[in-house]
Formats: structure tokens, sequence, C-alpha cells
């Protein structure tokens, strides 16, 4: 199955499937996924995929880029980590994921 992202922003929720080894979020239309929040850069991070995990890294964005409410630069992406761009909040989207695949990426213990 494809995974995805639940973006809520503005009060609308959507989500994107991850289709491709990385996407760039931000507010150029030259991101894979376009923001309107005006805290967010042109091209803000990037989410990709490193042996089988899911990377997020701030690409020198002014505001930053928050995962669980915590200041990052570079850091793996898993299933129940939220992540804040300005007032926009993503989240992995598990709801399409088998067993297996939910367990890849799951937060270790």
């Amino acid at each position: 199955m494809a995974l995805g992202l639940v973006i809520s922003e503005n009060g609308v929720i959507f989500k994107v499937k991850f289709i491709k080894d990385s996407m760039t979020i931000g507010r150029s239309n030259s991101a894979d996924i376009n923001l309107e929040d005006s805290f967010s850069s042109g091209v803000h991070c990037i989410l990709y995929k490193d042996d089988g995990k899911i990377i997020l890294e701030d690409l020198e964005s002014t505001n930053g880029t928050f995962l669980n409410n915590q200041k990052v630069d570079k850091s793996p992406f898993y299933i129940d980590d939220l992540l804040r761009i300005g007032d926009v909040f993503i989240k992995l989207d598990e709801s399409k994921l088998n067993k297996g695949e939910k367990e890849l990426y799951k937060k270790p213990t």
C-alpha cells in the first residue's frame, strides 16, 4: 500500500499520497506539497525515504520545522509523530498500511 500524509491547514484536512522517494513542502509552487501558511518558507522542508524509513529535514527555513513540539533540523518521522510548519500540522497516514508496513514506520521502543 502507499504511504500517505494527513495535513491540517486552516481547519481543512486533506490527504496526500507519498508516491515519490522525496517530497518537498512549502509555499512555493515548486514544492511538491503547497502550503498557504505565511510562516512556511518557499521550500520549507523535505520528507524522503532512506533505508525503509521516512526522514524529515528542514531546508534552512526562516521559522523552523517542529516535530512533536521540538525544533529539528533532521529527524526520522514515524507514525504518531506530529510535524508542525507554522500553523500547519502533518502526520503519517497509516490507514492504508498493512501490519508489516505499520511496523516499519513505527517509532522504535
